[in-house]
């Protein structure tokens, strides 16, 4: 019987995604912080006069990043669908195999990019007009402005995004983490110089931004095909994989890819759903609310790069049969995640105005952030388990169950409950976050259950344990 798996193995395996994942994360923080002192000429600091451009910028580049979250969550049909079947196969040690999902899901995301180009081009105006409330007619400006000029990129943006997270969800994770951190370093110092204009570039403002990442990503983009094409990743290409389709491995790409698709469309639909409702609160308000989201998005990356791990040695140990060693990675996982989410609350309940000043330098959205912080703070602990837990299920294979839990989550609890609370209540603000509490909770309890349902050992036909 093979030893259970080490804590420290287990870090080690999730440590490289927690870092892959925390540079994108952090950039788009960052981004938001940058646009957040337009007008006061300085790019970092909670000191400097608040602007009602930098507040305006806060609204529209975070509205885009929701947009570009929602497109990503798209393409996981390619992602998840690859994944469940490529780590089963490795897990059986046939490598070949895997590598032919790999290059069947980089030639849909190759064709997908030219339909996100053209969204993203023609689709720019009428979302900022759903997204955003008339009252910040400037924010609506800048958002199509950031996504027009970033949708030139968009066919290298979403190959590398497919390619990048195959690799990271089979374990080749210390090649994504380097090709995203020099991705978001290049972005980072790009955005700051051309957001003000220091030095010999010019002030673009948001388009700055958007100029910065789109460089970026293309040259990430080149770095990740050179590497696997050179021999230097744990997957590669083979040529008929990239200029054929096989239909019946499209058929499982989907099978295997759509609910997972589904349930992330579902829950960024529900975030840009929260962000209109948002918006119509005022500006203010809204630029709150995209600060919370940011500090949201750094906690989830310590849960997202667990879970993704937990989805890898779930999913390897499960194909090799070995399903005891599988739930013992599925508690220390859990155990991990758990403190975490206790420490990130704890941090943010006592410094909630420092956080939210971090974000922009206007008093009254430094009050709106800062009260509300506290329900984020208690959101934590169930929404770990939560991210274990669905994780877990994908690499057993269960992909429809999360669907279904975060369908319904969106749609009763984000929308109807965030609404409800917000407006009806007149709670506002922290109406659509105590919603949010509500559904971690209850899908949390939900998934868990799930989770230790399905892996409990089935009973074979004479009484013995089967897979």
């Amino acid at each position: 019987m093979s030893p259970k798996p080490s804590l420290f193995l287990l870090l080690r395996r999730s440590l490289p995604v927690i870092a892959d994942l925390s540079s994108q994360v952090v950039l788009w923080v960052l981004e938001i912080m940058l646009v957040g002192r337009l007008g006061t000429g300085i790019p970092f600091g909670p000191r400097g006069e608040a602007t009602l451009l930098g507040t305006e910028a806060i609204v529209a580049v975070g509205t885009v990043q929701l947009v570009i979250l929602v497109t990503t969550t798209v393409l996981l049909t390619f992602v998840m669908g690859a994944l469940v079947p490529m780590n089963r196969y490795l897990g059986a040690g046939q490598r070949d195999r895997a590598n032919h999902f790999l290059g069947q899901s980089a030639l849909w995301a190759m064709l997908a990019s030219v339909v996100v180009m053209a969204i993203w081009l023609l689709g720019a105006l009428p979302l900022s007009k759903i997204l955003i409330a008339p009252s910040s007619q400037a924010a609506r400006v800048m958002m199509v402005d950031y996504l027009r000029l970033l949708a030139f990129f968009a066919p290298m943006i979403v190959t590398n995004f497919v390619v990048m997270s195959i690799l990271r969800g089979v374990g080749d994770t210390r090649l994504s983490m380097g090709v995203n951190l020099f991705i978001n370093s290049f972005h980072f110092l790009g955005a700051t110089l051309l957001i003000f204009g220091l030095g010999p570039f010019p002030a673009l403002g948001v388009r700055g931004a958007a100029l910065a990442g789109g460089v970026g990503h293309s040259l990430g983009a080149l770095i990740t095909f050179t590497l696997m094409l050179t021999g230097r990743s744990r997957l590669s290409f083979k040529r008929r994989d990239l200029s054929r389709m096989v239909p019946r491995t499209a058929r499982r790409l989907i099978a295997q890819g759509l609910p997972m698709t589904v349930e992330q469309l579902a829950w960024g639909l529900g975030m840009m759903g929260l962000l209109a409702i948002g918006t119509h609160l005022g500006t203010r308000n809204a630029a709150a609310h995209i600060s919370l989201i940011s500090l949201q998005r750094i906690s989830s990356l310590v849960y997202t790069g667990l879970g993704i791990a937990a989805l890898t040695v779930v999913g390897q140990q499960h194909g090799a049969g070995r399903l005891d060693l599988a739930r013992a990675a599925m508690r220390r996982y859990s155990f991990m995640a758990v403190t975490g989410g206790a420490l990130m609350g704890l941090v943010f309940a006592i410094w909630p105005a420092p956080l939210i000043r971090l974000f922009s330098p206007d008093p009254e959205v430094v009050e709106l952030g800062g009260n509300v912080l506290f329900i984020l703070a208690i959101l934590q602990l169930p929404k770990a388990l939560n991210y274990i837990g669905s994780y877990a299920l994908r690499g057993l294979g269960d992909t429809k169950f999360p669907m279904q839990v975060i369908l319904a989550g969106v749609v009763l609890f984000q929308l109807g409950l965030g609404w409800t609370m917000a407006f009806p209540l007149a709670l506002g603000l922290a109406g659509l976050w105590l919603a949010g509490l509500i559904d971690e909770l209850v899908r949390a309890a939900l998934v868990i259950w799930r989770y230790r349902q399905r892996s409990r050992p089935r009973l074979g036909p004479a009484g013995t344990r089967a897979a």
